[in-house]
């Protein structure tokens, strides 16, 4: 079995091609996205470009993708073992193969404090600029248990989608922080069709190992 090479993030095309991201018409993001979900997220970039050092310091032009290859690791796997490294594709696309393919993944951020925590999140779009260096447009998932991170009976993690008019309910940022895709299962209740989609709630399943390192950020 041969081992598989980390390969650097590609940014992919969809049979509508890439788009050119303008930050000051609003214009590039999916356009099956909300006005609403646009706007908050042009706003969260504007806070995040502003200033002589700017915390999303990327260089433009910016070009815009539903579609990113990249190399993640399976943890579940000791670091010798050829198959650790997986080569994923991540898709914001609202139809692929006749289903939604609105990827999630798991990414690890630094906290104020020095600590890290692991945060989980709905991809949007893909972003590249001039340096060939690429992002990802997140909307965040909110805990539903901030205090222990399981629920009592199932013991497993709950979320529901932040507001999508909210501008902290969306991130922009570099593809390194994602640590592995999430699979989040929306809940099924009979009156789940007439809900608002941040009011659906969504279950984590995370495997054994990812169960204990999550537990760990509650002790």
């Amino acid at each position: 079995m041969e081992r598989v090479r980390i390969c650097p993030p590609q940014l992919m095309t969809a049979r509508q091609g890439l788009r050119t991201l303008d930050i000051i018409m609003r214009l590039g993001l999916p356009p099956e996205l909300p006005q609403q979900a646009v706007d908050a997220i042009f706003r969260g970039i504007a806070l995040l470009t502003r200033g002589n050092v700017p915390i999303l310091d990327w260089s433009p032009p910016l070009l815009v993708g539903s579609q990113l290859k990249l190399t993640l690791e399976d943890k579940q796997l000791l670091n010798n073992d050829p198959r650790r490294r997986v080569v994923t594709i991540l898709r914001t696309l609202p139809n692929f193969q006749g289903k939604s393919a609105y990827d999630s993944v798991k990414v690890l951020l630094e906290e104020e404090n020095g600590t890290s925590s692991i945060y989980f999140g709905k991809c949007i779009a893909f972003i590249r600029d001039q340096r060939l260096q690429h992002y990802v447009v997140l909307h965040w998932f909110t805990r539903q248990e901030p205090t222990t991170g399981f629920d009592f009976v199932s013991n497993v993690p709950s979320f529901k989608l932040a507001r999508m008019d909210n501008t902290k309910s969306y991130s922009v940022l570099p593809v390194d922080c994602i640590m592995n895709g999430a699979v989040m299962m929306p809940e099924t209740r009979p009156q789940l069709q007439t809900l608002q989609p941040h009011d659906t709630r969504y279950w984590a399943l995370l495997s054994p190992r990812e169960h204990q390192q999550y537990k760990l950020l509650f002790q």
